[in-house]
């Protein structure tokens, strides 16, 4: 989903829970919280309501932000071990190359000396 849609979705939210709070500031309700009574308003509740939820928002994104952060910076680690291994492994090709090739000039002078053992005999 567009970052612009969820802008529009907060922005409405807010305007419902301000005129739900707005229109209920003067209905007066009790509230008991562990065993005390608080005499408040339906208002003010719907807008702490929405105040800890966009809290709870606010600290999820923080979080991912952070999580993401961390994502990127092993994808950078992991890329970087990608290429050295790469090299290595290019390295280790060239290196059993320039052994065969040895390999096979020792056969060939092996191969030409004895030849020329056979002409000369």
């Amino acid at each position: 989903m567009p970052r612009n849609l969820f802008f529009i979705i907060s922005a409405v939210l807010l305007i419902v829970a301000a005129v739900l709070g707005f229109m209920n500031i003067s209905t007066a309700v009790a509230l008991n919280l562990f065993g005390a009574t608080v005499s408040t308003t339906v208002g003010t509740l719907v807008l702490i309501g929405f105040a800890l939820g966009l809290a709870s928002a606010a600290s999820f994104n923080a979080t991912r932000a952070i999580k993401d952060a961390k994502s990127e910076q092993n994808q950078l680690t992991w890329q970087k071990q990608d290429e050295k291994l790469a090299k290595e492994i290019q390295s280790d090709k060239e290196k059993q190359l320039e052994a065969k090739i040895q390999t096979l000039e020792i056969a060939l002078k092996s191969a030409l000396d004895k030849a020329k053992k056979k002409s000369e005999a």
